[in-house]
Parts: structure tokens; C-alpha cells; sequence
């Protein structure tokens, strides 16, 4: 039988609002190969969930583009392990905003009580 893991989480933004219809794509990577495993989406409450047969590393990539190519910076979070299971909350940086060097720092720290990542 084949061993099924996941990655689940929030995805918000830098105002810490959820995101809702981030498309989350998941891709294995293994020497000079990259095999797409999916696409899903988030829910209006910004929480997401895909599953995958256990295998190699991971790389999940956010997009979020409701308004046109402008609204949020691409996100990829890469080299997770395929062989257990995740909890990611992602923060997408909004396009056209400017971010000064304290709060880049601040955002990519995360915070610890919520297992939260920030990506960029």
C-alpha cells in the first residue's frame, strides 16, 4: 500500500487577512526531473490541504492573482520532505506595496506560536 502525506495550512496576507482562490501547486523534484503532483485552491477562509504519495522533496508554489497580475508576489516554499506530513501558514506579499527592511525581517521571522513560514 502506498503511504499518502499532506501539507495543510492558512495562506493571508501581510495584513493577516486570509486569502481566499490561491491556487497551491505542488511539484517533486528529483535530479534533473520535476513532476507535477497537482493544483488546489484555497477556501474563502484562507485554509488549503493537499495530499501526495510519499516520495522525494517537495516544492509548493502559491499564486494568487484575483485582480489581475498586480495583487500578490508569487510564493515558493522549497525542499520540504515527501516523506511526512506539513503544516504551513504562508503570508503573500502584496504587489506594489512598499516593505521596508525592519518589516521584511519581521514577516520572514514568522511566528512561532502559530507555526507560521513567511515566504517571498
Amino acid at each position: 500500500m502506498t503511504q499518502q502525506h499532506c501539507i495543510a495550512g492558512l495562506v493571508v496576507d501581510t495584513d493577516n487577512t486570509p486569502l481566499e482562490g490561491v491556487a497551491v501547486k505542488l511539484d517533486r523534484v528529483s535530479f534533473r526531473h520535476i513532476e507535477q503532483l497537482g493544483s488546489w485552491s484555497t477556501e474563502a477562509t484562507g485554509q488549503y490541504i493537499v495530499h501526495f504519495v510519499a516520495d522525494g522533496p517537495v516544492i509548493v508554489r502559491y499564486d494568487h492573482f484575483p485582480g489581475g497580475l498586480d495583487n500578490c508576489h508569487p510564493a515558493i516554499l522549497g525542499h520540504l520532505s515527501g516523506t511526512n506530513d506539513h503544516m504551513v501558514n504562508a503570508v503573500m506579499y502584496k504587489a506594489g506595496r512598499h516593505y521596508e527592511r525592519d518589516d521584511l525581517l519581521v514577516i520572514t521571522t514568522g511566528d512561532s506560536h502559530r507555526n507560521s513560514l513567511a515566504l517571498s
